[in-house]
């Protein structure tokens, strides 16, 4: 004869099969497919590299819309509508600036925990590849219409 609990075991173990991956990230991320740690390395820094290219080239894009809209300001001397450009463009700088000093600082801090460890070089790759993928969503809500969406 089977315990009244029975049945509620056997929910809290499905929910927790459930809630929790069969598979650890490393089958789903494809650097992390059947290489070595130098292969991986390799994978997350090329990565990274390419996060990082699509984001400076998307700042350099709304840099580029918001020097022309204060370009435009000027030319119509509405000394109002220069002063919000400028300090838009000011704005963006100023955010881009402190966003990549806490790139640079938080990402030292998760490679910090495996200095001198093979996989260090995946891990900050790693976390400068997420963080980077995180502030083009955000550049991209914040400027949309600067991007013609």
């Amino acid at each position: 004869m089977l315990p009244q609990r029975f049945p509620i075991i056997i929910l809290v173990l499905l929910a927790a099969a459930l809630v929790y991956p069969q598979d650890p990230i490393e089958h789903q991320d494809p650097c992390f497919g059947s290489g070595t740690q130098s292969e991986i390395n390799q994978c997350m820094h090329g990565r990274s590299q390419a996060a990082t290219q699509r984001l400076n080239d998307l700042y350099k894009h709304i840099e580029g819309s918001l020097e022309s809209q204060l370009s435009d300001a000027r030319k119509s001397k509405s000394a109002d509508q220069v002063k919000y450009e400028e300090r838009g463009l000011k704005n963006l700088r100023k955010a881009e600036a402190a966003w990549t000093a806490y790139r640079d600082a938080h990402c030292a801090a998760a490679w910090q925990r495996f200095e001198g460890g093979t996989m260090a070089r995946a891990v900050y790759s790693g976390c400068v590849w997420h963080i980077t993928e995180h502030r083009i969503d955000e550049l991209k809500e914040a400027y949309g219409e600067d991007l013609g969406e």
